[in-house]
This record gives structure tokens, C-alpha cells and sequence, in this order.
């Protein structure tokens, strides 16, 4: 079975029930580390002053917040320890504020998606009460939740076999379409007949969703051409990386992040 992302209770009323979340997706396309050409050797990235040039060690980086002076050199700068009390109290608990019907919800606050299971056999009960309960209603429960340093704003969905929690951006985070989007139609009348006819076309064209039939050719491409370059030999053996001994700080800390970002990919 595949590990859970989070673990927690989910609260409606005075109802727990103990839940685990996991990743709805898995890495579907090929990922791809940088080498050098003549030699096979992996590419690092430094963090570098571009002001000296020089690697700046990761205790000395702060974050920094670019103000809209027109020069685009001025900044606000926010320490690590500052940052940390902004964070929201750790907590375990999905806290249901509501329940909406579905259709409310704009797919466009849509972000994440995670699949919600009882944490054990014994609390099946209560978690088929509310699967059961979101399916047959047709609504959503909005709740809100930290992971991951964030407090998160959320839908707990019912699909036919399994709960389903979706995070969401908030409102703020949305653009507004009216002044994103270029050209928009403004006081355009359209004739009965026009809406009749686009409507018989949509008809006649009507087909089943099934997510299965559609497939990204450019995966399966980049897929297959590894797969023959693989059989016909064509391997670069990249050569032993410098001993840790010898790297800087920079250097070490940067391995060790990317490191641990690929790992969160293939989890």
C-alpha cells in the first residue's frame, strides 16, 4: 500500500473519525536530470551573490520581498525566525465548517487532490456514514486543515468508491478574469437560431468521459526512446562525484535539498 501523506482526525459536529490522506497522482512523466555533454557528470547549482558573484552559505540567505518602486532593487527582508511565527499552529485536525452542493464551487479553486481513508478498519462505520451522506445529498463539506506548513482551505468530495479531499486556492489567489484576459466579448446578442443550432451540434456530439482513452503522446514518445536508446547500449556512465569531504557548504546543502525533493516526487 502506498504511504500516507498526512494523518489526522476530520471533525463534523461532535463526530471524529481518525483519517489518513494520500497523493492522488503519481509521477507520470519522465523526469530528466541535467549532464554534461563530454563527461556524463550530474550539473549543481550553486546559490551565488549577483552582486560578487560568490556562493552565499544557506545561513545567510533571507527572504525578500520586492517592492513596486519601479527600480526593482528594493526590498523587504523577512528572517527565518520571523517567518516561523507567522505559521500557522500545527495541527491534526480537519475541521469541517460546512456543507455545500457541489456545483457551487468553481473548478478554478480547485489545486490538490487527495484520496481519504479510514486510519483504521474499526472507524469504517463513520467514514461510509459520511461517504455515503456526500454522495446521496450531492454536497460538499468545506473544511480547513495545516499541512505542510500551511493552513489550507478545502472540499471533502464523495466519488463512488472512496472520499476524496480537494485543496483549494483561496479567493485572493485568483485573477480577475475581466481584466486578465484580452478581448472579451462585451454586449454581444446572439439569435435564437444561432443558440439552437449550437445546441443540436453539442447534442450530436455528446460522448462518454472516459479519462482512460486519452493518453499524453509526448510521454509515451520520450518513454520509448529511452526504452531503445537503453537496448541498443546507448548509456553514459556518469563519473564518481566529488567526495563529500571536498564540497562546500553551499554545495552539501543543495544536494541535500534536491535530494529530498526528488524523493517527495517519487513518494
Amino acid at each position: 500500500m502506498t504511504r500516507s501523506t498526512w494523518s489526522g482526525t476530520l471533525t463534523f459536529g461532535l463526530v471524529s473519525l481518525p483519517v489518513s490522506l494520500y497523493a492522488s497522482t503519481q509521477q507520470g512523466r519522465q523526469h530528466f536530470h541535467e549532464l554534461e555533454r563530454a563527461t556524463g557528470a550530474r550539473i549543481r547549482y550553486r546559490r551565488v551573490s549577483s552582486a560578487t558573484g560568490e556562493p552565499v552559505p544557506y545561513e545567510e540567505i533571507v527572504k525578500g520581498v520586492q517592492l513596486p518602486d519601479g527600480t526593482g532593487r528594493q526590498y523587504v527582508t523577512i528572517e527565518p525566525a520571523e517567518l516561523e511565527q507567522s505559521l500557522p499552529e500545527p495541527s491534526k485536525t480537519i475541521e469541517v465548517a460546512g456543507f455545500v452542493p457541489l456545483d457551487r464551487i468553481d473548478p478554478v479553486h480547485y489545486d490538490r487532490s487527495y484520496y481519504m481513508g479510514p486510519r483504521s478498519a474499526e472507524h469504517g462505520r463513520i467514514y461510509e456514514l459520511l461517504h455515503q451522506a456526500l454522495g446521496q445529498s450531492g454536497r460538499v463539506a468545506i473544511a480547513r486543515f495545516t499541512m505542510r506548513g500551511r493552513l489550507h482551505l478545502a472540499v471533502v468530495r464523495a466519488r463512488p468508491d472512496v472520499l476524496v479531499v480537494h485543496t483549494l486556492h483561496y479567493a485572493a489567489e485568483l485573477r480577475d478574469p475581466l481584466t486578465t484576459v484580452d478581448h472579451l466579448p462585451q454586449g454581444v446578442e446572439l439569435s435564437q437560431q444561432e443558440l439552437a443550432v449550437a445546441e443540436e451540434f453539442l447534442t450530436l456530439t455528446e460522448t462518454d468521459w472516459q479519462p482512460e482513452q486519452y493518453r499524453d503522446p509526448y510521454e509515451e514518445a520520450v518513454k520509448g526512446l529511452v526504452g531503445a536508446k537503453a537496448a541498443r547500449g546507448e548509456i553514459v556512465t556518469a563519473p564518481e562525484p566529488m567526495p563529500v569531504a571536498e564540497m562546500d557548504a553551499a554545495d552539501l546543502i543543495e544536494l541535500l535539498e534536491r535530494s529530498i525533493a526528488e524523493a517527495r516526487t517519487e513518494t
